[in-house]
């Protein structure tokens, strides 16, 4: 189910860009065949009129003496039977002489191409960043390191792991008025949102257990439907603590809430990182507005966290539920 899920996402993010591709590509298909071509006579033949479209049979010898055949667009019917001068691609492309207006279509395909080049390359460069920021909040006291299904302290000695779990027996989930509706953008990338941002019932939840087997406690990673993720915090006894909720959208924003529904902490991100195209580096305060968490990239799957040692036990324990399910609340 999982494998279906994901191949669903990426064939719903992938129709865009093809067809995005595909159309940038058209422009330089009319620069080659510019470029590479030749002048040709070119005789139009019998031409079919279909609204404002046409085709035409044409004829042409190229460079060598070859007699070829293709077809040519006509602007009236009069057209038939005439000789006109075209550019001729190695292929067997026919186009006008001068590229006119492809000149200009040329931006597209340059835009496109090189933001395939330039966003990896952005990313390498603030990845390097984050990871100067993260080796200085790993020397901290306390500091955790959160990825890949663990939570390691920052010697590499595993804290806790994430396993597969069931609902706890007994176990009610709490509904807290004031869910924020994701904002719509396309269908497209609307439904691959919603297939990502929504666990089926063997991913909605996780359990957080030490090396000794001890269940520190539970996430419920509560399906939303329409709404903005939430991520609850759930006790072993199946009791819930408290939840992280996203508020908004762009810029990333959520709060942390007991079960009772009050505020507890608010996350935003970091200074510097609210150009990120996905936000991963936070600032966590607590309910009196003190700075009482941070959190950034540590590598490519994990991230660096501190608490401060006399920060509230529940927004301590929502800092790490919010690490861990950082790739769904942050969709």
């Amino acid at each position: 189910m999982k494998i279906a899920r994901l191949a669903a996402i990426a064939a719903l993010i992938m129709i865009p860009f093809t067809g995005l591709g595909l159309a940038c590509s058209y422009p330089l298909v009319a620069l080659h065949t510019h470029l590479a071509g030749e002048d040709v006579v070119v005789r139009v033949g019998e031409c079919e009129f279909r609204g404002r479209r046409s085709s035409c049979e044409a004829t042409w010898r190229d460079g060598s003496g070859r007699l070829r055949h293709g077809t040519v667009g006509a602007a009236h019917s009069d057209d038939e039977g005439r000789d006109v001068i075209m550019r001729a691609g190695p292929a067997g492309r026919l186009q006008e002489r001068n590229l006119g207006f492809f000149w200009v279509m040329m931006v597209f395909p340059a835009l496109f191409y090189g933001s395939i080049v330039a966003v990896p390359a952005w990313l390498l460069v603030v990845s390097r960043r984050s990871a100067a920021a993260a080796r200085e909040l790993l020397t901290r006291p306390g500091a955790l390191l959160v990825g890949r299904g663990r939570i390691r302290h920052a010697d590499g000695r595993v804290m806790a792991s994430l396993r597969k779990a069931e609902a706890p027996p007994g176990y009610t989930p709490v509904s807290l008025p004031g869910a924020k509706s994701r904002k719509k953008t396309s269908s497209i990338l609307d439904a691959a949102t919603s297939l990502a941002s929504n666990p089926t019932r063997d991913e909605r939840f996780r359990a957080v257990v030490t090396p000794e087997g001890r269940k520190m406690f539970l996430i419920d990673r509560r399906p939303g439907g329409s709404t903005l993720p939430e991520t609850w915090l759930v006790d072993p006894a199946g009791t819930p603590r408290g939840v992280v909720r996203r508020l908004q959208d762009h810029p990333f924003r959520a709060q942390m809430m007991d079960a009772r529904g009050t505020r507890v902490g608010s996350i935003k991100m970091a200074p510097g990182s609210e150009k990120a195209l996905r936000p991963t580096s936070f600032v966590i305060r607590d309910g009196s507005g003190r700075h009482v968490a941070t959190m950034t990239p540590a590598g490519l799957r994990n991230l660096a966290c501190h608490v401060e040692p006399d920060a509230d036990p529940l927004v301590r324990d929502l800092v790490l539920v919010l690490a861990l399910d950082l790739g769904r609340l942050t969709r």
